[in-house]
């Protein structure tokens, strides 16, 4: 082998070990980033395959409520109902 040969080879080593480094680097950085579990809105629809709003979860008179309804839209069980007092724990 002439000079020339080993020399291309050596570049290409050193490309190759330096791209493996890279690799290796940018994966372990994206283990160490912690993963954001939260979901933020004002309000969450369930549809059906349909299009129809069948529960919502949500504010309602200043107070968190969930509400479900039937194929018609009417609504079938509610949270908070009329006159719902929070738990207290002590």
């Amino acid at each position: 082998m002439s000079a020339g040969n080993v020399n291309h080879w050596r570049i290409a080593s050193w490309f190759l070990l330096m791209l493996l480094a890279c690799a290796i680097f940018l994966g372990a950085h994206g283990q160490i980033e912690p993963r954001t579990r939260t979901v933020e809105a004002q309000e969450f629809v369930l549809k059906d395959s349909g299009g129809r709003v069948r529960a919502r979860m949500g504010m309602k008179n200043d107070q968190a409520a969930i509400e479900f309804y039937d194929e018609q839209g009417s609504t079938v069980w509610t949270v908070p109902s009329k006159g719902f007092k929070p738990v207290q724990v002590h």
